[in-house]
């Protein structure tokens, strides 16, 4: 028993780390909206992949230091929310296998969560609409590479056995 727990903690911590790497370091800086594209959500499928729903821990907190590392505190509560819902969502909608179909639909989906949070956050915590909705098209192009890793990753991870 002991022994299957300190499994489940080295997969969620490696998972934290590779998210952590991927966010922070894996990335492609934003000047016009002062963000940055980064391959950290194909690492949160991978991790729903492999964990289910319990991928909301190694997605909220390799999320949201990634996001204190780079200096986006601001972000980082929202960023544990959002992403931890992503992971969450995408762990229970991929416990049933790998369909690739089923797969591109779930991670669209999980972009979609990701979206939504960032543009009522950023509603929050700006002056006006008009930030938000540039971040709506920032945080697309962020998803869409999200969902294309997500897509390379999974098969990967298939010959991962927990």
């Amino acid at each position: 028993m002991a022994s299957k727990n300190v499994k489940k903690l080295v997969y969620h911590s490696a998972l934290a780390a590779m998210i952590i790497v991927a966010t922070a370091f894996m990335k492609i800086a934003v000047p016009v909206y002062g963000g940055y594209i980064h391959m950290g959500d194909g690492f949160i499928f991978t991790a729903a992949f492999l964990l289910g729903p319990m991928a909301f821990v190694p997605a909220a907190i390799g999320s949201c230091i990634a996001d204190l590392i780079l200096g986006y505190a601001l972000y980082a509560p929202a960023t544990f929310v959002i992403k931890g819902l992503m992971g969450l969502f995408a762990g229970f909608a991929l416990k049933d296998g790998n369909k690739p179909a089923r797969n591109l639909v779930v991670f669209i989906l999980a972009e979609i969560i990701m979206i939504a949070g960032y543009f009522f956050y950023e509603l929050l915590i700006y002056d006006g609409i008009a930030p938000a909705l540039l971040g709506i098209a920032y945080n697309g192009i962020q998803g869409l590479c999200g969902v294309v890793m997500g897509m390379l990753f999974i098969p990967v991870a298939k010959r991962i056995k927990l």
